[in-house]
């Protein structure tokens, strides 16, 4: 029982990454919660997708007459959904990373007889 709570401080005290932290900065920034879970490529795509998106979607209202409100929604809808799903990829990530990082955590502790 005591090895179990030895791992569990180890893990606490480890490279484990904060999901509230990581929502946040997803929420603030597209990207920004991929660039903090290590993921630069993930990351540069989200924010490519969502500023391109936004550059098309003020080029339309400043610029084109004929379809305006029809593009405009269409852009608008593509922007929020690039916004929710880099939120929910980002979620997903550190959940993955924080399992990940414990499997690694106990199989080295079992190569070195720990348990």
């Amino acid at each position: 029982m005591e090895s179990i709570k030895y791992a569990e401080q180890e893990l606490a005290a480890g490279g484990k990454k904060s999901k509230p932290l990581t929502v946040f900065l997803a929420l603030l920034f597209p990207g920004a919660g991929h660039l903090y879970l290590g993921e630069p490529s993930r990351a540069i795509w989200f924010m490519t997708l969502f500023f391109t998106n936004t550059f098309f979607l003020i080029f339309t209202l400043e610029s084109l007459e004929q379809f305006r409100a029809l593009i405009a929604i269409s852009l608008f809808t593509v922007g929020v959904v690039v916004y929710v799903v880099n939120i929910i990829n980002a979620m997903q990530l550190v959940n993955l990373l924080n399992i990940m990082d414990q499997l690694q955590y106990f199989e080295e502790a079992e190569a070195d007889g720990r348990y």
